[in-house]
């Protein structure tokens, strides 16, 4: 074979190699758009229940390949239940303290210990250096969720050389989240940076609407949020935007509840759900609402829309996309537009076929909400309609 030949050979192969890897470079694009989780999901270390894995780790070389990393490990829960997460056996040549984090696929923590004195359950005070040896968290899951464990070595030095052993164990005891009942109050412990569940099944499908607000008095600057609604069936995380969510009947639903910025470990939370009743405009663009209420609105086209109110209450409005995502909020812009100084107004720009989730509020005396496209004149602009995040305002 002659040079000239080879040197298109060469060329060629270079080439396949090359359009190769650009046709896996974007598929893997693509299945990272769709799932945020694909990478780690199939770089992650498998662990089962009742097989514990020895680990060892040597990190903080100046040349980072020849670090010995822990792995990110998942662990699927064969059946619904409390999961004990053990690191035992800890050995460490530097003086390290090790930190256990455990997360769903959103990376919303259930259980966050380690074994830093002072920290969790080990106190600063503890003479016991047996406690120092293990780390141990406890947390209920999900069957056929997937769960990441990140475990980190920690120390004033930035060498880290170890060993430890991992197990996860079902607890012997059968825990469940405790129910909540439309229209009831519960109240439960949450831990700061973790969650802690609740158990929901709809009698009906429609809207529903949980909050949660901290009781503890010893936690008065911190905040609790709705992180999560997952159903029982698989991984479907459904999609929650100002504690509201569409849910479908007779399906068990896991409500997660999370505080953050308290003072102390844990805190009191009180948690309530209410139905969302359903409303749909008449044929002249019109909904007359006596309650709080979510109405579904379609665009038959393109275009500018006008949402606002006509009463003699003091009704809000909240606007969620398809996805049920905010997109626009208001409680007084609706004087201009036919209403009193209470109503609201807000404009939006529909996609043609979109559908665009409107949740009215507040005081709803004799109250008309009103959907219609709408063009402003040349010389004028929407300076009276609210354009404002959703977040301005709560529901």
């Amino acid at each position: 074979m002659d040079e000239s030949r080879k040197k298109r050979m060469l060329i060629i192969i270079v080439m396949i190699v090359l359009l190769a890897a650009a046709v896996a470079g974007a598929l893997i694009n693509r299945k990272m758009i769709s799932d945020p989780n694909y990478i780690i999901k199939h770089s992650a270390t498998v662990i089962k229940a009742e097989k514990p894995v020895s680990v060892s780790y040597d990190l903080g070389h100046p040349i980072f390949l020849f670090d010995k990393r822990i792995p990110v490990y998942m662990f699927t829960p064969d059946e619904d239940g409390e999961y004990v997460f053990d690191i035992t056996d800890i050995s460490t040549e530097t003086d390290d303290y090790l930190v256990m984090s455990v997360t769903d696929r959103k990376f919303s923590e259930y259980i966050n210990a380690n074994n830093i004195p002072g920290e969790d359950d080990v106190s600063a005070d503890d003479s016991d250096d047996s406690s120092q040896n293990s780390v141990t968290g406890e947390t209920f899951l999900q069957k056929g969720h997937k769960y990441y464990i990140f475990i980190d070595a920690a120390s004033e030095e930035n060498l880290h050389k170890g060993s430890f052993s991992i197990s996860v164990n079902k607890s012997p005891e059968e825990i469940k989240p405790e129910m909540i009942q439309v229209d009831q109050k519960v109240r439960i412990a949450v831990n700061k940076g973790e969650q802690t569940g609740l158990i929901f099944v709809p009698e009906e499908a429609g809207y529903y609407k949980f909050k949660s607000e901290i009781a503890s008095k010893n936690a008065a600057t911190g905040f609790s949020a709705i992180s999560d609604v997952t159903s029982n069936e698989g991984e479907n995380v459904i999609t929650v935007t100002d504690g509201i969510c569409r849910l479908e009947p007779d399906t068990e639903y896991y409500i997660q509840i999370s505080v953050e910025d308290i003072k102390g470990r844990s805190a009191k939370v009180d948690v309530w759900c209410r139905r969302i009743a359903d409303a749909a405009f008449d044929e002249d663009g019109s909904a007359r609402l006596d309650a709080r209420a979510m109405i579904d609105y379609t665009a038959d086209e393109s275009g500018r829309v006008l949402i606002h109110s006509e009463s003699k209450g003091d009704p809000k409005v909240f606007v969620y996309d398809s996805e049920n995502m905010p997109l626009r909020a208001d409680d007084d812009s609706g004087a201009d537009f036919g209403g009193s100084d209470d109503d609201f107004a807000v404009m939006l720009d529909c996609e043609k076929g979109q559908e665009y989730h409107i949740y009215v509020t507040g005081e709803l005396n004799e109250c008309k909400v009103f959907a219609a496209p709408f063009e402003l004149p040349d010389e004028e602009n929407s300076d009276g309609v609210s354009d404002n995040d959703a977040n301005d305002t709560q529901p």
